[in-house]
């Protein structure tokens, strides 16, 4: 699918380019212009899954997988004009990309060009690729905000590009599964990067970076030089004592994470990585979440009463089942599964990722008993009770 339309907005679509009928130059979607949104969208398979090439483009709610080399693949504008754009821009600034699964592929996003800046990277999800973000040049001011890496095998975000970058920001996230979480070796010269309030489980290298500020992490390994404070070294605790499920990569912060729980400097970030206001007590936790003593008062709850989507049973002893009757024609619509707490703690998430599916099955009962929230993207909120 190719966007030659300044401003159009996509709503609800699949693309499947299947090994059978894709070339290694293909893709499933293809944006050649301005201000142009994809929202709700899946792409499989394929060369690369989604190519973006001009300014002010936006990619929301989706999902990306089994792509040949990357879910998505920045160019410059410089190499691609559709016919109807009168000023030729020349440079790709200030993409979003939000609240997106990309699993099973070589990289997640692959910048490419030298003038691919400004862009933000907020709510997603990099799971089982061998690189989840790579910089082939520096870049300049990008965001990497509230994002799970996770059972990537290499260097999960890759700096080392081949012309100086500056001021990239990376900021609430949770990083496991590789030996090298974030890499900005020598080749980078990377300067004035930001990494706030992250929780990373392996190495963080700086040696090709300068300027570099790296303040409320929760970290494995630190190598190079920065302006460091308020952090903590994994190997200094005692993991049980500090995170809810430190196996299954569950950071959220136990009441016993005493260095952690008001123990950050006051950068003035907030929300946390599960949207949980900063600070909750005295001053902003370390590491990706900020702990909830669970004291806050109830807060009301709006049942949406969008036909076609269907939450039981409730009350529920576990099993839970999420229906979709029919959703604007039967058009499929791809959303993230949430459930929180009343706390808005993010308690469970998953993609509705198949296009075939009406129905999609959740397991609770290793949660408390108690009152839940079930999100799905912006079409339900429902107070749900576990009993």
């Amino acid at each position: 699918m190719k966007m030659d339309t300044h401003g159009v907005e996509i709503v609800n679509v699949k693309c499947d380019a299947s090994a059978a009928t894709i070339t290694d130059n293909g893709y499933c979607f293809r944006i050649g212009v301005t201000w142009a949104s994809i929202t709700h969208f899946v792409g499989v398979n394929g060369y690369r899954g989604f190519q973006m090439k001009f300014n002010h483009d936006q990619a929301t709610d989706g999902y990306m997988y089994n792509q040949k080399t990357a879910g998505f693949f920045g160019l410059t504008g410089a190499t691609y004009y559709p016919a109807d754009n009168p000023v030729k821009t020349t440079i790709t600034n200030n993409m979003i990309f939000n609240n997106i699964l990309i699993r099973n592929a070589p990289y997640g996003i692959y910048f490419y060009n030298s003038d691919l800046h400004g862009h933000k990277i907020s709510n997603c999800k990099f799971d089982r690729l061998t690189e989840a973000l790579y910089y082939r040049h520096g870049l300049n001011n990008h965001i990497i905000e509230r994002c799970v890496f996770t059972r990537n095998t290499a260097d999960i975000i890759n700096g080392v590009g081949g012309t100086t970058g500056t001021n990239h920001t990376i900021r609430y996230c949770t990083f496991n599964g590789a030996t090298k979480s974030i890499d900005y070796t020598a080749a980078s010269g990377h300067t004035g990067l930001t990494i706030y309030n992250n929780t990373i489980t392996g190495t963080v290298d700086l040696t090709g970076a300068t300027g570099t500020i790296f303040r409320n992490n929760i970290y494995k390994t630190l190598t190079g030089s920065a302006t460091s404070s308020n952090n903590i070294d994994i190997d200094d605790i005692v993991t049980a004592d500090y995170f809810t499920d430190y196996a299954s990569n569950n950071y959220r912060l136990k009441s016993t994470a005493t260095l952690a729980i008001d123990g950050g400097f006051d950068l003035n970030l907030t929300p946390d990585i599960a949207g949980t206001s900063v600070p909750q007590g005295n001053g902003p936790d370390i590491g990706a979440y900020e702990y909830m003593d669970g004291t806050t008062t109830s807060i009301p709850i709006q049942r949406n009463q969008q036909q076609g989507i269907r939450i039981y049973p409730n009350p529920t002893t576990g099993i839970v089942n999420i229906r979709f009757n029919s959703l604007h024609g039967n058009a499929y619509q791809p959303e993230w599964l949430r459930v929180t707490d009343l706390f808005g703690r993010q308690l469970f998430q998953k993609p509705v990722d198949s296009f075939n599916e009406t129905r999609t099955e959740i397991d609770l009962s290793g949660f408390s008993k108690g009152i839940y929230i079930v999100y799905l993207g912006d079409q339900v909120k429902e107070k749900l009770v576990l009993k």
